[in-house]
């Protein structure tokens, strides 16, 4: 992998960049990423991007299982040494069982359809040495559970469950697209 300057040019990194720049044309935007895009580089990236540029952009993407978060460190103890820069570790998927009774339930529109979801938002700092302060959505819907995470603390849960459901529709419009595009440039070959 290319090194520039001090991001190692990960691909997710790249595609942060590139939508950075869209975003300098559109202007403040939500950047909807699928899973196993929740990474130290790109969250790094963005934050540097959103410090040092003029428009703001903010990711939500859904997180693995395996995603472990910290509490905010305590009060910093008397004496010698740096204060901590997290509290006790928090494995996400444990919080489905440990924090049941805090999950909230809603109806909501999703994929084209009314569904009833179960869910519990809490706000954690991730990322190893970044601590960075996302958003995490836990969802239950029809027993199958997910893990939201979106890096603006201002949306509502609800609003980060529906966004992240856009995605669905824009993948399936692409290939759609695609389909379309290959099909009228095979009817053009035909007719040479």
């Amino acid at each position: 992998m290319e090194r520039r300057g001090c991001f190692w040019r990960f691909p997710v990194v790249q595609m942060v960049e590139d939508a950075y720049h869209a975003a300098l044309t559109f202007g403040d935007s939500l950047l909807l990423l699928d899973r196993y895009f929740l990474t130290v580089p790109a969250l790094d990236k963005l934050r540097v991007l959103n410090r040092d540029g003029d428009v703001r952009m903010e990711i939500i993407t859904k997180a693995k299982k395996s995603c472990a978060a910290y509490e905010k460190p305590g009060p910093r103890k008397p004496g010698r040494g740096r204060p901590p820069k997290k509290g006790a570790a928090v494995h996400l998927k444990e919080l489905f069982l440990s924090h049941r009774e805090k999950f909230q339930e809603a109806g909501i529109e999703l994929y084209g359809k009314k569904e009833s979801i179960r869910y519990h938002c809490v706000d954690l700092l991730w990322g190893q040495k970044l601590y960075q302060e996302p958003r995490f959505v836990l969802v239950e819907m029809d027993g199958i559970q997910s893990i939201l995470a979106s890096t603006s603390l201002e949306l509502e849960p609800l609003s980060i469950i529906r966004l992240y459901s856009y995605r669905f529709r824009i993948e399936c419009t692409f290939r759609e697209l695609k389909q379309q595009t290959c099909e009228e440039s095979a009817m053009e070959l035909r007719l040479l």
